[in-house]
């Protein structure tokens, strides 16, 4: 019997404290801002400041981004680990899902996975429709 009850503990205390997803993710509201793209990684190379895209990127808490003369609506996915941006529907652009790396007051850094092409530049080193990984980081301005 006592080790029943001894069994019984042990399960109840590694139930317990197993890692619990949470649902209630907050997500982090200091994305809504304006941001200028100060590094961008292609498949983790650091690009050329003179090689790469400007790019400027507004988002805003009205649930509405702007990046370089691309407007739409933007979201977090369920889980408050990814950004959304889903471009005006008369544009005919792909919705675009980037991975939050990081995100403070000052620094926005997000990934994903598209082909050039997808991305509207051309990368010298990058075969036409290989997919390659993109990591963007901004600045507040």
């Amino acid at each position: 019997m006592k080790s029943v009850i001894i069994f019984s503990l042990s399960f109840l205390i590694a139930l317990t404290s197993c890692n619990q997803t949470d649902d209630n993710v907050e997500p982090p509201t200091a994305v809504i801002n304006g941001w200028n793209l100060e590094e961008l990684y292609i498949n983790g190379q650091l690009q050329d400041a003179n090689q790469t895209p400007a790019t400027y990127l507004s988002i805003s808490e009205d649930n509405q981004y702007y990046r370089n003369y691309i407007t739409g609506n933007w979201s977090f996915s369920s889980n408050a680990k990814n950004i959304i941006f889903s471009p005006e529907q008369i544009l005919e652009l792909a919705e675009k899902q980037y991975q939050i790396i990081e995100v403070t007051d000052n620094i926005l850094i997000i990934e994903c996975n598209m082909t050039e092409e997808e991305y509207f530049w051309d990368f010298p080193e990058i075969d036409d429709g290989e997919i390659i990984t993109i990591r963007e980081k901004f600045v507040a301005n």
